[in-house]
């Protein structure tokens, strides 16, 4: 009835425990864990083997003789799934409720119009090893609720909690998708069916720093956001969204990069946010101009937030979001 897909690489320190969420699971059917081990570095394949020896009618385990990479290793795992559902959890994330698989397909058995379900999560912060519980019901993230919310808002909707009916991968172009991918099927589910959230928490997000989503180095913080823009706009093309939309988009998005590309001296983004300013017959210059010392503003808050580490982190984050409220005033200006 069930696949669930687990990909993993240098999981060593939290493999055990999502992995043992899984097989807590109290369900009236049949379940399969599938795991695609990526030639981990440390004991992350080790530990699956063991799991696999002491589960072998319940673990599939995908063994690459080389590193896949986190897109082809979603991809050649989730080819072995034989289940009418799919469900996801990735090797450092975990799940809290024993009964998570039956509850969501108890739901989605008895409204065949929706094909996807997710729920609430809490929020683990491994520097830190602090929680913020229920990132949903207290808005510490807002829920996006169709299409064009998920596209301008870049949104998140915790695919650890995630089940989905599996003739929904055939709505996904992958050929697309190069940076967050759970964004880019996100916005084709969001087109081709209906989604469902369930009101509870079901899982715990391990947010770590240094990894892909959160990048601690500048140029690959750059490039992942920078790649996130460019799947909006193929999205934008993709489904033909309008032309406010669009602006409003691209907008926003030269607002956040363009002070990294400028630190980064990426001068072809550069003149592709000139450019965009020109046919829409902004001024650049002022724009710039405040982007530069918008940097400058930055890396004060930069050397700030590393003395607040012993700091919980939503308390650093809502402390960097106070200073720096003062110059919304240059973003609502764009309008």
């Amino acid at each position: 009835m069930v696949s669930v897909l687990m990909v993993t690489y240098n999981h060593e320190n939290f493999i055990s425990q999502a992995i043992e969420g899984v097989l807590m699971q109290k369900t009236k059917f049949p379940i399969e864990l599938i795991i695609g081990e990526d030639c981990s570095t440390d004991n992350t394949r080790k530990i699956c083997l063991e799991y696999k020896e002491k589960y072998p009618d319940r673990i599939k385990l995908l063994l690459p003789e080389k590193n896949l990479g986190a897109q082809q290793n979603f991809l050649e795992t989730v080819n072995v799934c034989q289940g009418k559902y799919i469900a996801l959890c990735e090797g450092d994330d975990y799940w809290t409720d024993s009964y998570k698989l039956q509850k969501q397909v108890d739901f989605l058995e008895a409204n065949e119009d929706y094909g996807f379900v997710y729920t609430d999560v809490d929020f683990f912060y491994q520097a830190t090893k602090s929680f913020q519980k229920g990132v949903f019901k207290n808005n510490i993230i807002q829920r996006t609720h169709n299409f064009e919310e998920h596209l301008i808002r870049r949104g998140y909707l915790a695919p650890c909690t995630w089940i989905f009916r599996k003739e929904l991968l055939a709505v996904v172009d992958w050929s697309l998708i190069s940076t967050d991918g759970t964004f880019a099927i996100m916005l084709d589910w969001f087109k081709n069916t209906k989604v469902y959230f369930y009101d509870e928490v079901t899982a715990v997000y391990r947010v770590s720093e240094g990894t892909a989503s959160r990048p601690t180095d500048l140029k690959k913080r750059y490039n992942y956001e920078k790649g996130v823009f460019e799947t909006q706009k193929i999205y934008i093309e993709r489904y033909n969204v309008t032309k406010c939309i669009s602006n409003y988009i691209c907008t926003d998005a030269y607002f956040r990069l363009l002070r990294f590309a400028i630190e980064i001296q990426d001068t072809d983004f550069i003149t592709e946010a000139e450019t965009f300013f020109a046919k829409n017959s902004l001024d650049f210059k002022v724009f710039l101009d405040s982007c530069t010392k918008l940097s400058i503003l930055y890396e004060d808050i930069n050397k700030l937030h590393k003395e607040l580490d012993k700091v919980r982190v939503s308390k650093a984050y809502r402390l960097g979001k106070f200073l720096l409220k003062p110059f919304s005033i240059i973003k609502n200006a764009r309008k």
